[in-house]
């Protein structure tokens, strides 16, 4: 799912970049037909970019999770392991 929101991000840029080349270097947009393209194209650019930061930041908080968890159980694990030779010993 990260390729494709990938793909689209990319296209996305595209799309808002030539809707920007369209408006500052050319006279499309002093045209009604011409403005409607490129709010349109710089728009939709926008929506298309939109998604992939947030799956980024998604897919990067459940690694952390992940590795928080990771993490806990190897401190669990080395503190029980040290823990238990001392009770043996007292016994």
């Amino acid at each position: 799912m990260i390729k494709w929101l990938k793909v689209l991000h990319y296209i996305g840029s595209l799309m808002m970049l030539f809707g920007g080349y369209l408006l500052l270097f050319t006279q499309t947009s002093q045209q009604i037909d011409g403005m409607m393209v490129v709010a349109s194209l710089i728009g939709l650019g926008l929506l298309m970019m939109a998604p992939y930061p947030v799956a980024l930041v998604i897919e990067w908080s459940h690694r952390q999770q992940k590795q928080q968890q990771i993490t806990i159980k190897k401190t669990q694990t080395n503190t029980l392991d040290k823990v238990q030779p001392n009770e043996s010993q007292d016994k």
